[in-house]
Order: C-alpha cells, then structure tokens, then sequence
C-alpha cells in the first residue's frame, strides 16, 4: 500500500527536478552567449557566396527572378520554399547591413509598372574583411 502512495510522489518530484535542471541549463547558455562577443564571420559567414554575388550589381534594382539567382536559391522547384528561403537570406542581409553600415543592404518595392512585382534594390557596400 506503501508503494501505490509514495511512487507518485518520486514521479512528481523527479518531473518538477526535471523541469527544474532543463530550465536553469538553459538560463545557463543564454547569459553565457549574451556575454561573450560573436565574431561577424561566425555570424555572417553563410552569406559570403551571397555577398560577393550582390556586390557585382550594387546600386542596381533587380527582380525576384534576378535575385533568386544571386542568392543561389533559383534552382529550388518549390515556390514555397524558395519565398522562405529568400525571405531569410534577405534578412540575414540586411541584419549584416544594420551591424556593419546602420542601413539595410537590400530593399524589396514594388514595382511601379507592375503592382504584382517586387523588385529588391541591393545597395553599395564594400566587402568585409573576413572574406
């Protein structure tokens, strides 16, 4: 009779220790990498094809075709992911322009003939040292 009353209670204890342990851990990691500084190239090294490719046509306004290409994107079959994939390097982009030049790299609007199109404006920018 013992047994059926105190199982429980390890069952609890051990799922609130659990819980306990995975939440603290994870405070753990989060103060650690808030501390320590990231290097850019840790940060942004995904985007050093992507970078050199939109270097060559900065200053230029291209279409969503052009710029698949150019993020290396174009040959996904999926138009799905290929708008996600586009989306988050576009991000990823502008979140380096933010940190190295306090602007965006890449700016979509729409086009004016075309309502339906979006044309992405690539801003100068010179090319990071890490590359």
């Amino acid at each position: 009779m013992e047994l059926i009353v105190i199982a429980p209670l390890f069952f609890v204890a051990g799922f609130v220790l659990g819980r306990y342990l995975k939440t603290s851990a994870g405070e753990e990691t989060l103060h650690a990498s808030a501390g320590g500084e990231v290097s850019p190239e840790a940060q942004f090294g995904h985007l050093r094809e992507v970078l050199a490719e939109l270097h060559g046509v900065q200053g230029l306004a291209v279409d969503t075709l052009t710029m698949d290409g150019l993020l290396g994107i174009d040959n996904l079959q999926n138009e799905e992911t290929k708008r996600s994939r586009r989306a988050r390097l576009v991000s990823d982009l502008n979140s380096w322009g933010w940190s190295e030049y306090n602007r965006p790299i890449v700016v979509r609007e729409r086009d004016e003939t075309d309502r339906r199109r979006t044309l992405f404006e690539v801003a100068a920018f010179e090319l990071p040292p890490w590359m």
